[in-house]
């Protein structure tokens, strides 16, 4: 088919849209860019094949299939937000992808890292995954239709439901048995015109994969062997376990392949990680009695059904007569109201105020230009919209309608009402359109008292939060109330407020006084939020970070167009990720949709800054937080973030500046600033920052509490670099300093029993400080560190020391969940003096399951790095080397300040073992990273440092 020249094509969209040029060519057409005249937005139209002799029947089916498979709400799934048959001419109109597709990417530089794979397995296979639980195969899956968009690091798959029903090269709708699809890509029951489910995307995705591990197309109709040895022969070097689940999807026969795409992406990732040794027959023998009891399990308990989809509605802005705000505010309160209807997912409010942004929403064509835009955008099976006006007097009328996307319509009859009775006006609709009784569970009218005003109040405090002004949205939903007492989201929210605002030096207090009042409200919130409170509880009350994460994933599968479930998921993924086995990158895939459904959330942008500056991606970095400071410019956070972009983008002299000022910032902004000293991909100038502010923060500190923590922030960015000589001048300077000798006693026995030992803290001194900690017991790490200390050295005190710990166990509450920990490190090493290192082991890595979550960012042990290190010191000496690379996965991206402490031991152990099991370039890339933060190190750890550069092979 020829292409069509500009006049035609731009006379039949000349409505809408504005052609600007040719992008290129493919096997279903041409692509053209365009811009929207009314939302002056840049969006992509592909023109693509229709044959003469098409009917009526034939147009609609295809105009329908079409819609059908490209609604679909998935951040790495491209849009369609058109499709029409005008003159002959069959286009679909889609958002313009800024990037190059995967076959251009291969052929420009070959086969991608594996990270780059990892990453496009994780987002296209999720993506396809998300279709196939709809019942939508792709058909055609293939390098081509994968694009690459740099600027928001992410894969997209496009031409959904195009190769269903196009022909790829010819001119045909695609009849009953007819072959579509590329061969090379093809499994073998597409090639001979059978049947087809998701498993045929599945081989067709694995063959990409191979492809772009190895930069060269598999031979048409490859099988899982010859995928395997052509993975293993490739530029990247995969362990055996890893080629063969990647290759898993390539048997010829559908029924060898991984049931769906979900368990293959389950498959690879196990494969992904290190399994254990299995050291003795008997480990085996339990280990195969666990796994007949748990195929058993499987086989004998049905399996969860995949929840059938939600109904996605999206409130359009209404047009709006009313002489102040209550038109701007309706759509929050239909979104409250929706989150209450079971078959409904409800688009957020800020995610359509931003697709429609300064858009022309008065006149009758813009506006329904607008609405269809924002219809395909978000794959919207429903919207509502309609009109609020001042009545005659003082009241309000409000007409509203619910469009579905297949032509019906539900009109409700038109209210009346004052402006306080909005809200009940609103259940009514809903009601009405959704076919609901107030009494029909789980449906709960969310009506509180207070009337408009707790409304608007909440509607204010949500603003204020995003915008991370948190003692101001406190004293919002506080204000809400005031009016009342009753309303569970604002009690929710005012929580999530209270655990945002607190200090992580001071996290403890705040975020479980915040916790416990919310949960008396429980039952009053809406399903969405009733399901986050938990995730919450999971992890102040049971302190299981993985559970919490598991709970919230599910969150997003269920929920994806939630960006608090979203923002949660991410959050725990950057903050707590190593604690179960995640790396805080994998919080990018989470967020960046987040970041598009509400552009808005300050703090959203504020971990995708931190997320790109470990990355090594500045310019992404920069990006993020200017977005951050639009939003947010004048918190502590907003603060950090300023000095932050001055040292890493405004050169020595802004840094010299920053460091001059120091003095004049507020503790809470220090504090940031030294905790940020943990992380290894710091610059030699923002180390010194965060050096620099600790110590503003020792010279300043007035009282007890706030000489403890300089002293801390000190002491871990000393050790963490590997400075023991600034280290023992902090020792040797406490006293005079006055800081609490519990924080003294604690960080010197630490060190004695970690083999850490700064020199100023001699054996005496240790035993002195154990002592005294026997009769400590404000917290679990101060018996805890009196019972390692006199385990092997004195029965009596190691005895009462650990039944002091177990008394804090047994008391319940928070420390709890830290002292039940340390007990299991010391059942640990009695196992390991019995001689049963296996059974150590299992102690170590159930111990390590278990938080005191809030107090993980800042607690002297709270992330259990000493476990950890101990951990990996027997299963070095050992040769265990899968076991230290587990044991040693938190002191890379340290969840916890303290953590750091650890690494001039912890890291090279963890580089040795990364040798050991295969993955060199890992090793010699972690020795580089470590090397560059010990360039400064003293006494036994510069030793460390040129041990690593040597092997490393820098200079």
């Amino acid at each position: 088919m020829p292409d069509p020249d500009f006049e035609q094509l731009q006379d039949v969209v000349r409505d809408r849209y504005d052609i600007e040029g040719l992008v290129g060519r493919g096997g279903m057409g041409a692509v053209y860019r365009a811009r929207h005249r009314s939302l002056d937005a840049p969006v992509a139209i592909k023109i693509l094949p229709v044959p003469a002799s098409i009917g009526a029947d034939e147009l609609a089916r295809f105009r329908r299939e079409a819609m059908l498979a490209a609604r679909l709400p998935n951040p790495h799934i491209v849009p369609v937000y058109e499709f029409e048959i005008r003159d002959d001419l069959a286009y679909l109109v889609m958002p313009l992808v800024e990037g190059v597709s995967l076959a251009q990417r291969i052929a420009e530089e070959g086969p991608l890292p594996l990270d780059a794979v990892k990453a496009l397995v994780e987002q296209v296979g999720g993506a396809l995954a998300f279709a196939h639980e709809r019942g939508i195969i792709h058909r055609d899956v293939k390098p081509a239709n994968i694009l690459w968009e740099p600027a928001n690091h992410r894969w997209l798959i496009t031409d959904f439901g195009i190769a269903r029903h196009v022909q790829p090269t010819g001119d045909d709708i695609t009849s009953v048995g007819a072959v579509i699809g590329t061969p090379a890509y093809m499994a073998p029951e597409q090639a001979a015109g059978g049947d087809l489910d998701a498993r045929t995307d599945l081989y067709a995705f694995a063959a990409t994969v191979c492809e772009a591990l190895t930069g060269n197309r598999l031979r048409p109709l490859s099988d899982r062997r010859d995928a395997v040895e052509t993975l293993q022969a490739g530029p990247v070097r995969l362990p055996a376990r890893l080629a063969e689940a990647l290759a898993a999807p390539l048997s010829l026969s559908a029924a060898e392949r991984p049931p769906n795409m979900r368990a293959w992406l389950q498959a690879v990732g196990a494969a992904e990680r290190p399994h254990r040794r299995a050291l003795t027959v008997a480990a085996l023998a339990a280990a195969a009695v666990v796994t007949v009891a748990g195929l058993l399990a499987v086989m004998l308990t049905p399996s969860e059904p995949v929840p059938a989809p939600r109904e996605i509605v999206v409130v359009f802005p209404f047009r709006d007569a009313t002489r102040d705000q209550l038109g701007h505010a309706l759509p929050a309160v239909f979104e409250e109201e929706l989150r209450w209807v079971p078959s409904v997912q409800v688009v957020p409010v800020a995610a359509v105020a931003g697709a429609v942004g300064g858009a022309d929403l008065v006149t009758p064509a813009a506006r329904d230009s607008a609405m269809q835009l924002v219809f395909a955008r978000f794959g919207a099976s429903g919207m509502i919209t309609g009109t609020l006006e001042h009545d005659e007097g003082t009241g309000l009328r409000l007409s509203a309608q619910l469009r579905r996307a297949d032509g019906t319509s539900t009109t409700v009859p038109t209210l009346h009402g004052v402006p306080d009775s909005l809200a009940a006006m609103v259940v009514t609709v809903v009601l009405g359109m959704f076919e609901l009784a107030e009494d029909q569970a789980p449906y709960r009218p969310a009506m509180p008292g207070g009337g408009l005003a707790a409304r608007m109040a909440l509607r204010v405090g949500d603003s204020l939060f995003q915008a991370s002004d948190y003692d101001a949205a406190i004293d919002r939903y506080d204000r809400v109330l005031e009016l009342d007492s009753t309303y569970a989201l604002a009690a929710f929210k005012r929580t999530l407020a209270e655990v945002m605002r607190a200090q992580p030096t001071r996290a403890s207090r705040a975020v479980r006084s915040a916790l416990d009042p919310v949960r008396r409200y429980r039952e009053y919130l809406d399903p969405l939020n009733r399901d986050l409170l938990r995730v919450y509880e999971v992890l102040a009350v049971e302190g299981d970070v993985e559970g919490a994460h598991r709970l919230v994933t599910d969150l997003v599968y269920r929920y994806p167009l939630s960006v608090d479930a979203r923002f949660v998921k991410g959050y725990l993924e950057f903050y707590f990720g190593p604690l179960f086995g995640t790396e805080p990158g994998a919080a990018r895939f989470t967020l960046e949709p987040a970041a598009d459904l509400n552009p808005r959330f300050a703090v959203i942008h504020g971990l995708l800054a931190f997320v790109a500056f470990q990355e090594g991606d500045n310019a992404r970095a920069r990006e993020e937080l200017r977005a951050y400071l639009a939003i947010d410019s004048t918190s502590t956070w907003a603060e950090a973030a300023r000095l932050a972009d001055s040292i890493r983008f405004r050169g020595l002299r802004a840094t010299t500046r920053a460091l001059l000022r120091l003095e004049e910032r507020p503790a809470a902004t220090l504090e940031l600033i030294a905790l940020a000293g943990k992380s290894l991909s710091l610059e030699a100038a923002e180390r010194k920052l965060a050096d620099e502010a600790a110590r503003a923060l020792q010279d300043r500190a007035a009282s007890a509490d706030e000489r403890a923590t300089a002293f801390r922030l000190r002491l871990g960015n000393a050790l963490g670099a590997g400075r023991a000589a600034t280290a023992d001048t902090l020792f040797r300077e406490a006293g005079r300093r006055n800081v609490p000798r519990a924080e003294v006693d604690r960080a010197a026995v630490l060190l004695a029993v970690t083999g850490l030992r700064a020199g100023a803290v001699a054996d005496a001194d240790a035993a002195d400080a154990a002592a005294r900690l026997v009769r400590d017991t404000a917290a679990p790490d101060g018996p805890w560190l009196a019972a390692r200390w006199f385990r092997e050295r004195d029965a009596a005190p190691a005895r009462r020391a650990r039944q002091a710990l177990r008394r804090l166990a047994d008391a319940g509450g928070g420390p709890a969940l830290l002292a039940l920990s340390l007990l299991e490190d010391l059942a640990a090493l009695d196992r390991l003096a019995a001689g049963d290192t296996l059974a150590a082991y299992e102690r170590w890595a159930s111990a390590t399951k278990r938080f005191q979550f809030e107090e993980v960012p800042f607690g002297l042990v709270a992330s259990l790095w000493p476990l950890r290190l101990t951990w990996a010191r027997v299963a070095a000496a050992r040769g265990d080397y899968d076991e230290v690379v587990i044991a040693t996965a938190t002191f890379e991206i340290s969840p916890g300040f303290m953590d750091q402490v650890a690494r001039v031991i912890g890291l090279p152990l963890r580089a040795d073992a990364l040798d050991a099991t295969g993955d060199r370039l890992a090793a010699r890339t972690l020795r580089r990273r470590y090397a560059t933060v010990l360039r400064d190190a003293t006494g036994p750890w510069a030793v460390v440092r040129d041990a690593l550069r040597a092997r490393s092979g820098a200079p």
